[in-house]
């Protein structure tokens, strides 16, 4: 089977490349975590809010359950934040008192507060991630440029694909060894899962390469599957011109394939298309029976808007500010501001 493709997605916007860096210091990189509901009150969980510095939120956990007593394996997260930042995010713990997290000293990590709740805190328990970011070795007339960009992508949307730390460094190539040429699987369990994810995000990559490169991500085909805006439903397109109409006012997204055994495919003209890629992928039905474990497929809208943007000058450099629904990733807006990868 051939592998994907490895050349550089495309841009959404055709602006000049921002000379720049970020993460030049650890301070130039804060993210801060938006909760989909506050804690109860009460109940048998404690639910932490923290902010870590130079710490993955695994590696957090741990040192905060070692202090704690008590153990890792039964405390929760709503999602992964970057190791190399600021960043805040909520964590539980369970049959722990606000009191004692409250009073404990974790390097890297500072305790913002602590509050009881009726359950853990699970994957995905979170409405998106604010971002305030540092670009250094700018000049003015670069903000002035980042910001026009930023207005664009508020107004008209980034390319949602999967960032490179989706990636890693050989995940995509030890996912096709294994998947698509039949190599050896993995023996931990939290790898095969992780090289799955890898080959479904490459696909759903490689999807809205075809759009971008095409007729734009709202482009809307007979048989598409969109995903309501306000309310996330998902239907099935029968009348273009209608749907065409909605997404032009981004009342609707269209979606693309986390290829596997339970997605549910578009028709018509869309699902054509979407098994002509998964063919040239090499992600056969086969395939997918063999990693339905481990990544059971799912739809992902190909376009997002950030929101609360702003890009404001400072010495040096310049500040960029806004918000992303969850699993988008900074990155992503940033590779448009500099029109490179951004790892």
């Amino acid at each position: 089977m051939p592998s994907m493709p490895q050349k550089p997605l495309p841009f959404v916007t055709s602006s000049a490349p921002i000379a720049g860096q970020i993460r030049v210091e650890l301070e130039d990189f804060r993210v801060e975590e938006i909760p989909s509901y506050p804690p109860a009150g009460e109940g048998d969980h404690c639910f932490v809010h923290i902010e870590k510095r130079d710490l993955t939120t695994s590696f957090a956990i741990r040192q905060i359950a070692r202090a704690l007593g008590t153990d890792a394996r039964d405390a929760g997260k709503a999602g992964m934040k970057d190791r190399y930042g600021v960043t805040r995010q909520w964590v539980s713990f369970h049959e722990v008192t606000p009191e004692a997290v409250m009073a404990l000293e974790v390097e890297g990590v500072r305790f913002l507060e602590a509050t009881r709740h009726t359950h853990k805190l699970r994957t995905g328990h979170l409405t998106g991630n604010r971002f305030v970011l540092r670009v250094r070795g700018a000049n003015p007339a670069d903000a002035e440029r980042a910001a026009e960009v930023m207005t664009t992508l508020a107004t008209s949307g980034i390319a949602n694909y999967f960032g490179p730390q989706r990636f890693g460094r050989d995940n995509l190539a030890k996912a096709e060894a294994w998947l698509i040429a039949g190599g050896r699987k993995p023996k931990n369990r939290g790898e095969r899962r992780m090289l799955v994810s890898s080959l479904q995000s490459r696909a759903f990559n490689e999807a809205l390469r075809a759009r971008v490169e095409g007729k734009g991500l709202g482009h809307i085909r007979d048989g598409e599957l969109v995903r309501k805006e306000d309310t996330g439903g998902l239907f099935c397109v029968d009348d273009v011109e209608e749907a065409q109409a909605r997404s032009d006012a981004f009342a609707i997204s269209p979606t693309a394939p986390m290829f596997g055994v339970k997605m549910r495919w578009p028709e018509r003209d869309a699902g054509a298309e979407e098994r002509a890629l998964a063919e040239s992928v090499g992600i056969t039905d086969e395939v997918m029976r063999g990693y339905k474990k481990f990544g059971e497929g799912t739809r992902r809208v190909v376009r997002v808007r950030p929101t609360e943007v702003s890009c404001e000058p400072v010495e040096g450099g310049f500040v960029v500010r806004f918000t992303l629904r969850k699993g988008s990733y900074a990155t992503v807006v940033m590779r448009e501001l500099f029109k490179e990868e951004v790892r």
